[in-house]
């Protein structure tokens, strides 16, 4: 008799699912539903802003409770043991005074250097015993650096300090002075970012030089008057396919082709003057093209444009006065690097390294200059070659090679790029994807509910409306598919929320169906 009630009062009419599995499913899709709504890229709507805002208000908060002290501690336990420094995580007060950690949690603070000769003997006392104490290595979380860098010069000297950015220890370096502190981040031997006045344009900037360098979207364009009209979707390989050729493409054509080459990178080699990109040609005389009109075609297309500067003006693939091939010195060792930083620190070369900054440049776009250290203070468009560099352009003209003075890249921001990492159907925002499937996840987990509905919008055909049976199925198959990629992402939220309510009303009458039963047994018996 139990075995009969719990069919009939647990089990729907029609074959619906128990309740115990519905509520699973609920369950389930509300995850899903999660998952998918915060892959989303964080500008897309009401949830960046609140996650943003918090971050900026609460500074640690929004590292989900982790202070710059745990920040290094996470970092000194992810790194392999050295037996050469003492390692140690480091943390300012708002008192201005200094946290010291080693990867065990032991804390010391120190607010005078008295207290900073203790530092050692208290968190690496092995260490002081062998005569350590002064080889010191100290991590700073990004955030300490920024928020005290004046601070930075009471550190022990002689230490050997180190910024966390993306996850990940870069050296610390000082180029200023005692009265001017100014400090970079070497993420490379030849690339170093400057420790500005604004973390986020820091972080951008981090952020494109980590990012992956895919060879198969890198286009090398020269500017010929004799080339083609228009980029080809894919470049074309060399005789062995090791490497891409040189694009060759007429100058007025060349804004018009980057909506064939959506989302790649486009290198063009010419010199900066004013709003002007200067270039010769090959087979034409010295032209002016239009800088922002290159950058707004790129920005529409997505393209990430990137000048390589060279005092000579003469593209890649042409013609010098020996009658060689032109190419761009230390170009084809660049384009075998794994990601940005590593392209630009190969680019460089032995001219040494070069100082990175990036600035916003309208909605979704980022500028990237890298120009060597020692010009770092001029801004890039006025960079002018000194007389040596004059006479090593020269020479490089005449050897085959011309040198990369400066690179200043075009290119999506973060949070644009991160939106189109996220689409998995290309020109389609994915707010607008993740939506889609959300509805279509939220549709299917509230089926029964969805269907019933479905029949008021779509009447159910029969086999006589049709002259043959294969009119028949073709109906119902196109009715099947409008129902699974239509009209279940558009009722898929609501239909999720009623079939929720009633497995949770369904629940709350479990005791009341209960009662009834055992009444109604009594009423039978008597």
């Amino acid at each position: 008799m139990m075995q009969r009630f719990s069919m009939q009062r647990f089990s729907g009419s029609g074959g619906r699912v128990a309740i115990t599995a519905a509520t699973a499913g609920c369950v389930l899709a509300a995850g899903l539903v999660f998952v998918a709504l915060s892959a989303v890229p964080l500008e897309a709507g009401w949830l960046t802003r609140l996650t943003k805002e918090a971050g900026e208000a609460g500074g640690d908060a929004g590292k989900f409770g982790l202070s710059g002290l745990d920040n290094g501690i996470r970092v000194l336990k992810s790194l392999p043991d050295g037996p050469d420094a003492v390692r140690l995580a480091v943390d300012a007060t708002p008192e201005g005074h200094w946290r010291f950690a080693n990867k065990d949690g032991d804390v010391f603070t120190a607010a005078n250097a008295d207290e900073m000769s203790r530092v050692v003997p208290n968190l690496a006392p092995d260490a002081a015993a062998q005569g350590k104490a002064g080889q010191l290595a100290l991590y700073l979380d990004q955030d300490t650096v920024f928020k005290h860098r004046d601070l930075l010069g009471n550190l022990p000297d002689g230490a050997r300090l180190y910024i966390t950015a993306d996850k990940k220890p870069y050296r610390l370096m000082s180029r200023g002075t005692a009265t001017e502190p100014r400090y970079t981040m070497r993420m490379r031997q030849n690339v170093e970012v400057p420790i500005g006045s604004q973390p986020q344009l820091f972080s951008e900037a981090v952020w494109q030089l980590s990012r992956p360098l895919n060879k198969a979207d890198i286009r090398i364009v020269a500017l010929d008057v004799g080339g083609a009209d228009a980029l080809r979707a894919v470049p074309a390989m060399n005789a062995s396919r090791t490497a891409a050729r040189v694009d060759r493409i007429k100058p007025d054509q060349l804004q018009a082709s980057f909506a064939d080459i959506r989302g790649q990178t486009v290198l063009l080699k010419g010199r900066i003057e004013g709003d002007a990109f200067v270039v010769t040609p090959t087979g034409g005389s010295e032209r002016r093209l239009d800088l922002s009109e290159l950058t707004a075609s790129a920005s529409r297309n997505d393209v990430n444009l990137v000048f390589l500067q060279s005092n000579a003006s003469r593209q890649p693939g042409g013609r010098n006065w020996f009658w060689q091939t032109v190419e761009v010195e230390g170009l084809e060792a660049a384009l075998k690097r794994v990601t940005y930083a590593d392209f630009l620190n190969a680019l460089a070369g032995n001219r040494g390294p070069f100082s990175v900054q990036a600035r916003a440049q309208g909605e979704g776009r980022v500028i990237v200059q890298a120009v060597p250290v020692s010009q770092s203070a001029v801004p890039l468009g006025d960079v002018v070659g000194e007389l040596g560099e004059w006479f090593g352009t020269v020479a490089s003209e005449v050897t085959g090679n011309v040198a990369t003075n400066a690179v200043t890249a075009n290119l999506n921001s973060k949070a644009r790029q991160r939106e189109l990492d996220f689409r998995l159907v290309p020109g389609i925002p994915s707010i607008y994807q993740f939506t889609y499937i959300a509805g279509l996840v939220m549709g299917l987990v509230g089926w029964s509910t969805s269907r019933s509905w479905w029949r008021y919008v779509w009447k159910k055909e029969t086999r006589a409306e049709y002259a043959t049976t294969t009119g028949y199925y073709a109906a119902r198959v196109v009715k099947a598919l409008a129902y699974l990629f239509v009209f279940l992402p558009i009722v898929g939220l609501p239909a999720f929320v009623v079939h929720l309510l009633l497995q949770v009303w369904g629940w709350m009458m479990i005791p009341v169906r209960i009662v009834t039963w055992i009444f109604g047994k009594a009423t039978a018996r008597a």
